[in-house]
Formats: C-alpha cells, structure tokens, sequence
C-alpha cells in the first residue's frame, strides 16, 4: 500500500482503511477500492464482508471517521445508525461544489438550509431568488 502525502488511514468495518483523501483499501484483495458515480453524482465504494456485498457513500463515511474539514464530528446517534442525518437537518456540503472531490478538506457538516443556501449562491442566483427557493424548499 503506497501512501500520499499527508494521508492518514482508518479502519472501517473490520474489512478496509479509509484515507482522510478519500482513497478506501480492502484489506481482504490487499487493492485499493475505484469508487463508482451514483445517478445523482456522489462517489460510492462497494465491499464485500459476510458474503454479502454493501455499498456505502465516500463523503459521509469519510466524515463519519474524522469528522469535517473543521474537525466537526456527526452526533453519535448518526454515527450508530439510530438517526439519520436528514432527519437532524444535517448534510454534508462539498464545499467547491463538486461532488467527487471527498478530500477531507472539503467536507463540511451543515444544516440542509445552509446547504441549499450555499447551492443557490454558486448559481448566482439574485438575493431575492434565493429567498423564494429557500421558502420553498425549507
């Protein structure tokens, strides 16, 4: 396993170690993992534990094991499964706004309004518009 500069691992799972640059390594094929693009965008890995094949979203996992690029953590009712992140108003924002850079530094954990505000500024979107799509969509 060849490491990046300023990369640090985490175990995941008990069955591969996911890197703070958004590389994940299986530890059964001993290979790094190619993430593949879901149909809204977002990077997902795949791995295999139990026989049974489960794929998870890069981002959240990522945040999930370190936290935000401001060191940020998800509640620990996220973290164990009995909340999701939605219905505790949090998304997590790439903060370029592109969706396959999961490089920890561009991670931040937000409220879903502060997301839909920063989404509707990079449009450029007037003052006003934004205030009528957040009204809509809050």
């Amino acid at each position: 396993m060849k490491f990046l500069k300023n990369e640090k691992f985490k175990l995941f799972d008990d069955c591969c170690l996911v890197s703070n640059l958004g590389r994940v390594y299986s530890l059964a094929s001993e290979q790094f993992i190619t993430p593949f693009k879901n149909k809204d965008g977002y990077l997902l890995f795949r791995i295999w534990k139990n026989g049974i094949r489960k794929a998870y979203y890069l981002h959240i996992t990522l945040v999930n094991l370190f936290g935000d690029c401001n060191g940020k953590q998800l509640p620990e009712s996220v973290k164990n499964g009995t909340q999701s992140m939605l219905n505790l108003d949090l998304n997590i924002d790439h903060i370029d706004r592109n969706k396959l850079n999961c490089d920890l530094s561009n991670l931040e954990i937000v409220s879903h309004s502060e997301n839909m505000h920063r989404y509707y500024k990079s449009l450029e979107c007037s003052k006003e518009d934004i205030e009528l799509l957040e009204a809509v969509f809050s």
